[in-house]
C-alpha cells in the first residue's frame, strides 16, 4: 500500500474503528459455523441487528452497529491507558488496581474477572494466571495504538501486562498481534510488512500456526469459500498448550453450527492473520472475509480489524460505517472521543 499523504492520527483512528467495526460486524453472528453463516445471510458485509437475548457481556442495544463486551473492555483497559499516561507507571499491580477501581465488570467476559478478584483477596499473579486461557484478543488493543510505530515497544508492553491473565504462549502471540497494530500505522506499511512483523515477534509455536493460516490463505487468493473449508479442516482447536515452543494443538471439527466456538487465541488469531492476507489491504474484502469465517466471530474481527483499519486509515473506512457506531454506541462509549485520546498520547 503505498499513502498518498501519510496521517498519523487517521491511521490510529482507522486502527481503533476498525477493531471496534469487526466487533459490530461479528457480534450478531458471533458462534455461528460459517456454513450457517453462508444459509441465514449469504455473506454478512454490513452490520446487522442483535436477534438474541441481550445483555451486559455482549450487546446492550439491538441497533445494526453496536458494539459487544470485545469493545466495552477494551475500552477499560483505553481508560487505564489514559489515566496512567507515564510508561514507567503502566504495571501490572496499576493494571489490576485501576480495573478493580473502575472497570465495568457486569460488561466483562466473566471469566476473566476471577482472576482479579483472586488479586483483591490476596492471590498472587502466578496464581492467577493459571485460571483462564484464551478470552477477546483485541482488549489489548490500546497498547499497540500507543505504542504506534514502535512495534517492540507495543510487544514489550503487552507481554509485560498481560502476566496477571496469561501465561507464555497467550503473552508471546497477544504481543506480536499489538507489535502488528503499532507496525500497521507506519507510513508505506503494507499487508505483508504488518504480517512480517506479527511472525517476527512470535515464539516458536505461535509462528507454526500463523505460518500454516498464512500458507492457507494464499492458497485460496480469491476463493473465500475454499479458504474458509480449509481453515475448518486445518485450523480449528479446542485446547493448547501453553508453552512457548508447545507441540501443534490438535484439530478439531466444527460440528455444532451455532455456540461451537472456542475462544482460545490459538484458533482465533490464526483465523483473523488468514483473513488478513486473504483481503490484500482492501479494507471490505478483508472484513468481509473474517467475519464470514465464523467462529468467534466478533473477536477475530476486531483483531483483523485494527490491523486493516490501521492500513487504509480512518479516511479509507465506509462513512456510514463509522458514522453508525459512533451514533449508535454514544451513551456507552464516544468511540472517536476515546480514539482522540489515544492518538494523541501516541503524539499523533
Amino acid at each position: 500500500m503505498t499513502d498518498q499523504k501519510y496521517n498519523k492520527r487517521d491511521r490510529i483512528l482507522g486502527a481503533y474503528f476498525g477493531s471496534a467495526s469487526g466487533d459490530a460486524l461479528g457480534g450478531p453472528v458471533e458462534g455461528w459455523h460459517a456454513q450457517m453463516i453462508k444459509a441465514v445471510h449469504k455473506r454478512v458485509d454490513h452490520f446487522l441487528p442483535y436477534t438474541g437475548k441481550l445483555h451486559p457481556g455482549y450487546a446492550l442495544v439491538a441497533d445494526p452497529g453496536a458494539i459487544t463486551d470485545d469493545t466495552f473492555i477494551k475500552d477499560d483497559f483505553a481508560n487505564f491507558v489514559l489515566a496512567y499516561r507515564e510508561e514507567k507507571d503502566r504495571n501490572p499491580e496499576n493494571l489490576v488496581k485501576h480495573l478493580l477501581q473502575n472497570a465495568n465488570f457486569d460488561c466483562w467476559y466473566w471469566p476473566d474477572v476471577i482472576p482479579l478478584r483472586k488479586l483483591e483477596e490476596g492471590g498472587t499473579i502466578e496464581e492467577s494466571r493459571l485460571i483462564r486461557v484464551g478470552g477477546g484478543a483485541a482488549w489489548w488493543t490500546s497498547f499497540g495504538l500507543i505504542n504506534a510505530g514502535n512495534p517492540k515497544k507495543a510487544y514489550e508492553e503487552t507481554c509485560r501486562l498481560s502476566i496477571v491473565w496469561k501465561q507464555p504462549f497467550e503473552q508471546n502471540i497477544i504481543a506480536a498481534v499489538q507489535a502488528g497494530v503499532a507496525a500497521s500505522v507506519i507510513e508505506g506499511a503494507t499487508v505483508e510488512s504488518v504480517c512480517n512483523t506479527v511472525i517476527d515477534f512470535s515464539g516458536p509455536l505461535a509462528k507454526r500456526l500463523l505460518l500454516r493460516a498464512k500458507q492457507i490463505a494464499e492458497k485460496h487468493a480469491g476463493d473465500l469459500d475454499g479458504m474458509i473449508d480449509e481453515l475448518y479442516a486445518e485450523a480449528l482447536v479446542e485446547e493448547c498448550t501453553n508453552e512457548l515452543d508447545g507441540p501443534m494443538p490438535k484439530k478439531t471439527i466444527a460440528t455444532n453450527p451455532y455456540r461451537g466456538a472456542t475462544v482460545l487465541w490459538a484458533e482465533q488469531i490464526p483465523l483473523a492473520f488468514a483473513a488478513f492476507i486473504f483481503g490484500k489491504g482492501n479494507f471490505l474484502d478483508t472484513m468481509i472475509a473474517c467475519i464470514n469465517i465464523g467462529r468467534d466471530s466478533d473477536s477475530i474481527g476486531s483483531t483483523c480489524g485494527s490491523w486493516i483499519g490501521g492500513l487504509v486509515g480512518y479516511s479509507g473506512m465506509p462513512k456510514d460505517w463509522v458514522e453508525t457506531m459512533q451514533r449508535v454506541n454514544i451513551d456507552y462509549i464516544d468511540l472517536n472521543e476515546r480514539a482522540n485520546k489515544l492518538a494523541n498520547l501516541a503524539g499523533a
